[in-house]
């Protein structure tokens, strides 16, 4: 299993990571899952290459019968690769309604495990990438609510622990989102407000926008 997880992580193409797919997918657990998708976009931006449906048909629906398994981690990590792919729930395509399920699968699991494990298992960067990535891939439809208020809660206490690009990442979702969430942004806010000096411009430009909305 480590072996394979070496494989994926070093593939330098997404053909390559399809045919690790191709040949070794029946076998894949939670972390090839979501090493494969993290691959797979970080390989196709970089050659600038948009993956067509069918070359991700059969790892969507590996992962959506498998959403229920995946730990926080995984959730996190795969979920942030697809938003980063560009494949959006909602996002009026051919295939739209097989994004649907898989959003709406990964959701599911990630609210259930925000809520049972908390903010320590997702941990700062986790909470913040889950966010992000259901806010980008909305496609003008609202994130899962339950959610966005599992994610509120649980990152609220934890806020000292998150690094200033996960402020402004968690920020930017909920303005993105237009999900009400007061007490977490304004615990946000006081978490970096002594820290602004930490903030790159581009952080900095998310937070007064997801303020500004």
């Amino acid at each position: 299993a480590k072996l394979l997880t070496a494989s994926l992580a070093r593939a330098e193409s997404a053909s390559e990571v399809l045919r690790l797919y191709a040949e070794h997918g029946s076998a894949f657990n939670e972390i090839h899952l979501a090493t494969c998708w993290s691959r797979l976009a970080s390989t196709s931006q970089k050659e600038g290459r948009a993956l067509s449906a069918g070359d991700l048909a059969p790892l969507r629906q590996q992962t959506v019968v498998l959403a229920d398994t995946l730990g926080p981690r995984a959730i996190a990590s795969t979920a942030h690769a697809l938003a980063r792919l560009g494949h959006f729930s909602g996002a009026g395509t051919s295939d739209g309604d097989e994004w649907d399920a898989l959003w709406r699968a990964l959701g599911v699991a990630a609210a259930l495990r925000v809520t049972e494990e908390g903010g320590a298992a997702f941990g700062p960067q986790g909470l913040s990438l889950t966010a992000w990535a259901f806010a980008k891939a909305s496609a003008g439809q609202a994130p899962p609510q339950a959610l966005l208020d599992a994610i509120a809660v649980a990152a609220i206490p934890r806020l000292h622990e998150f690094k200033a690009q996960e402020l402004a990442n968690l920020a930017w979702a909920y303005g993105k989102s237009e999900h009400a969430a007061p007490a977490l942004l304004d615990a946000i806010a006081a978490a970096a407000s002594p820290r602004l000096d930490d903030f790159k411009s581009q952080e900095l430009a998310n937070l007064a926008w997801a303020y500004g909305k």
